[in-house]
């Protein structure tokens, strides 16, 4: 059975699947990059491994990614997956800072600044 014999939401959902790991994957480098260490998060950085794919799905549907499947990815297509990108850091980021320590207990969460720049990347 070949890629292309597979039903489009099949697909899509294979799209979906990819990204939730390659979010948490990505997030996780950054980490590993940033700390120059095999990087295993802690109880309130845990949190932000989880935020990851919980805010990308519903940014990368609004701004079109699974819309269509496709086999090259133009500049316009690309520039798409610039701005889901851009987005999901930047809302991850407002939530890892100003929301999510008031409601996991912790009076901040502890991460180096670079991680979201990295994170992006």
């Amino acid at each position: 059975m070949s890629i292309f014999d597979i039903s489009r939401g099949k697909k899509q959902a294979l799209m979906i699947a990819t990204d939730i790991f390659l979010v948490i994957l990505s997030l996780w480098l950054a980490f590993a990059l940033r700390l120059s260490e095999w990087f295993w998060p802690s109880e309130s950085q845990l949190w932000l491994f989880i935020l990851g794919p919980i805010l990308a799905l519903p940014i990368f549907i609004k701004l079109g990614l699974y819309r269509a499947v496709i086999r090259y990815i133009g500049s316009k297509a690309m520039l798409a997956v610039v701005q889901a990108i851009t987005a999901l850091v930047l809302i991850w980021l407002f939530i890892a800072i100003a929301i999510l320590p008031l409601y996991i207990g912790v009076e901040k969460l502890s991460f180096p600044r670079s991680i979201p720049i990295l994170f992006w990347m």
